[in-house]
């Protein structure tokens, strides 16, 4: 039983990892859209470790994401729509304004925080 907790832990750290790895990637990157695409990305990665803390990664990504706001509170389905904006609009359709960018580093830097908390503490 030990490894397997070890196991779940590993798994956790990585997907953390991740998820802080595209938030410094967004740091370094110069184009705007690319920022949008790794912030997006890092709350991608944070849902990941989410779903598989609360077994849920067999669950499409809407029901999880409905069942981790039921059980965490509705900041899981806000930063997943913030994600969603990111990677639409601002990536893909290149629809934002410059000025938002820290503001959206900002929200994924929080996100990540809590993803942290809930899974390591």
């Amino acid at each position: 039983m030990e490894a397997l907790n070890e196991n779940k832990k590993e798994l956790y750290t990585y997907f953390i990892s991740t998820s802080k790895l595209y938030y410094d990637l967004s740091n370094s990157v110069r184009t705007s859209s690319l920022v949008c695409e790794m912030l997006y990305e890092a709350i991608n990665a944070g849902i990941k470790v989410l779903s598989y803390y609360f077994s849920l990664q067999d669950k499409s990504r809407s029901e999880a994401i409905r069942e981790l706001s039921s059980i965490l509170g509705e900041w899981v389905e806000q930063y997943w729509n913030l994600g969603l904006t990111l990677h639409y609009d601002c990536y893909i359709c290149g629809n934002f304004d410059e000025n938002d960018i820290p503001y959206y580093m900002n929200q994924v830097r929080d996100f990540i925080s809590r993803v942290e908390e809930v899974v390591l503490e």
